[in-house]
């Protein structure tokens, strides 16, 4: 009963944020009048798997992952059949353990599930210029939504209500008018916001990758492009998927095969220790978190890597709130022993130095320094950002308390 009473207790402290869950595993593929149309339905759908998972339209391409084609339902998680306007279709759920496990040994990138949600601000000229909301017919549009989906990009698109049609003209969006444009979009939870000018079958598009409020304000790289053809809604969602995809996807090893010293203070209270701790442990760059240390507002924890340092850092930041205190620094345990008593002065030592040889002086030295023996670890250092949550029963803070005080974790309760 206290584990699920700190299971629930760690989740309501949680921030909110922006960034929207995909749902990864979970494709539906219609079913050809073939001898073998489950079979390929079931490759099909997994192609589809591969290119959201891993952010990489090349992906299907690797010889380990067309290997794996040949046996897609041993990933398979469960299946049924249905119907979608008058045909048959085939609802899979491949496992999401074994498909990562299939990227880690490609060495392919996984982009994780919570990414970028982005604003989609599209503008048409034929008689004349107009805005596409969010319930318009627009052929453009629906391309746009069906490019995203099949990329796993959460787009959003403005509803056309009375705050947009006031908020924002399509001047402001033709004409590139970034302030205007950012405040027009603060009223809806997104990570970025793109702009896009259709004219024909040509589009040109312009990516705001920071929050609405800042667009105009700060200064930010715009990343910007165009596409021409039948294909250039599908064309400009794929350049936007690969820049987050490029920015945010995890390349993970084949095994922990190194570890992370981190020291976190600003734990003013015993549940951000259980939110840090849980939220480091559901990073895809991390394998397992041991708390090392806890003393006063700071802890100490030893973090096992699936991925590069610098990978796990960016995560880190991106998906939890906290903020670096300074650059990587360097941690040195106490010296061995032998080290030490190379270090202290000996008396009987440099007497028998004294009465050494020529021939044994000539000898190069063979004792190591003790810089040499010492070994460094890197220590990062970051301070926790208190997340604004409603205040807790003063009894469940006390339950905490107690639990921190007998050196237990959530899972002990």
């Amino acid at each position: 009963m206290r584990q699920l009473f700190l299971f629930a207790l760690v989740f309501a402290a949680l921030p909110a944020t922006a960034l929207t869950s995909v749902e990864l595993y979970e494709t539906e593929i219609a079913l050809q009048e073939s001898a073998n149309a489950d079979e390929q339905a079931r490759i099909e759908g997994m192609k589809k798997v591969i290119i959201k998972a891993s952010g990489v339209r090349e992906a299907i391409s690797h010889p380990l992952i067309k290997k794996a084609f040949e046996r897609s339902d041993d990933y398979l998680a469960h299946f049924s059949y249905d119907q979608k306007n008058g045909v048959r279709t085939l609802k899979m759920g491949f496992s999401d353990e074994q498909v990562r496990a299939l990227l880690t040994q490609a060495e392919l990138p996984f982009w994780p599930e919570a990414r970028t949600s982005v604003l989609v601000w599209l503008v048409q000229e034929a008689a004349e210029r107009e805005i596409v909301w969010e319930h318009s017919n627009s052929t453009v549009l629906k391309a746009i939504r069906e490019a995203a989906d099949r990329r796993g990009l959460p787009i959003t698109v403005p509803v056309g209500d009375f705050a947009d049609v006031t908020g924002v003209s399509v001047s402001d969006l033709w004409g590139g008018f970034a302030k205007s444009v950012g405040q027009a979009s603060q009223r809806y939870p997104v990570d970025a916001v793109l702009i896009v000018k259709g004219e024909g079958d040509q589009l040109r598009w312009t990516l705001y990758d920071q929050k609405p409020s800042e667009i105009g304000t700060s200064r930010q790289e715009i990343v910007s492009g165009s596409s021409v053809g039948a294909e250039s809604a599908s064309h400009m969602i794929n350049e936007v998927s690969d820049y987050f995809a490029g920015k945010n996807a995890v390349k993970v090893a084949s095994r922990s095969s190194s570890s992370v010293k981190a020291r976190f203070s600003g734990l003013n209270n015993p549940i951000s220790l259980f939110i840090i701790e849980n939220k480091i442990r559901q990073l895809s760059s991390v394998a397992s978190v041991d708390v090392l240390n806890l003393q006063g507002t700071q802890v100490m924890l030893d973090i096992h890597l699936l991925s590069s340092q610098k990978e796990f850092e960016q995560e880190l930041l991106r998906n939890v709130p906290v903020r670096r205190l300074m650059t990587a620094s360097e941690f040195k345990p106490v010296v061995d022993d032998v080290v030490a008593a190379v270090s202290e002065p000996d008396l009987n030592a440099s007497s028998a130095v004294s009465t050494a040889t020529e021939a044994e002086k000539a000898q190069p030295e063979s004792t190591q320094s003790p810089q040499a023996v010492q070994s460094t670890e890197t220590l990062l250092q970051f301070e926790w950002q208190e997340p604004v949550a409603e205040e807790q029963p003063a009894e469940k803070t006390e339950n905490a308390e107690q639990l921190l005080e007998q050196g237990k974790q959530p899972s002990d309760a």
